[in-house]
């Protein structure tokens, strides 16, 4: 709904929701910057581990989220520019 019934505040109603949204966001983006932070530590600590088992585990994540962005590329240059026309 983008007016309030009640007073017929277009503007105000809007600026109070987008208001509200900003503060989700940032409050979404402090909760998920403290996820990784936690899990990065973690990663970072097995990977200087002396127990074999943890070291190889954390390697093989790191290294696969690693090359996670070098595939998506290739799945838009395979996908996605074919559909404005260019052939690779």
């Amino acid at each position: 709904m983008l007016v309030d019934p009640e007073t017929l505040d277009t503007a105000g109603f809007i600026a109070r929701q987008l208001a509200h949204g900003s503060l989700v966001t940032l409050q979404i983006t402090f909760f998920a910057e403290l996820l990784v932070l936690m899990l990065s530590l973690m990663i970072a600590l097995m990977r200087l581990s002396p127990i074999r088992v943890l070291r190889w585990f954390a390697t093989i994540y790191v290294e696969v989220l690693r090359g996670i962005s070098a595939l998506v590329l290739l799945f838009y240059l395979f996908f996605i520019l074919p559909l404005f026309g260019v052939r690779l």
